[in-house]
């Protein structure tokens, strides 16, 4: 790979991992009261989509993050 080793590659993954993994199961969540006759799934599939919206914000943080040390160790042309 250029501009990143696999232990770089390995941390980016890991790292990415648990909020994305975390946003589908809010996702999920959110379907299943979607779905429900309960009174107060709308307002608690909102707040699961909410928490799930703050986890791709995160996972995009950790993106940005990366990108940013990959282009201060990037090699000078």
């Amino acid at each position: 790979m250029d501009g990143i080793d696999y232990s770089e590659a390995v941390e980016l993954t890991d790292a990415l991992q648990q909020p994305l993994t975390a946003a589908c199961n809010y996702i999920g969540a959110a379907r299943i009261l979607i779905g429900s006759d309960n009174a107060d799934s709308s307002a608690l599939a909102t707040k699961r989509l909410e928490e799930a919206e703050i986890q791709i914000l995160r996972a995009g943080d950790i993106v940005r993050r990366f990108q940013r040390a990959a282009l201060k160790h990037s090699p000078k042309d």
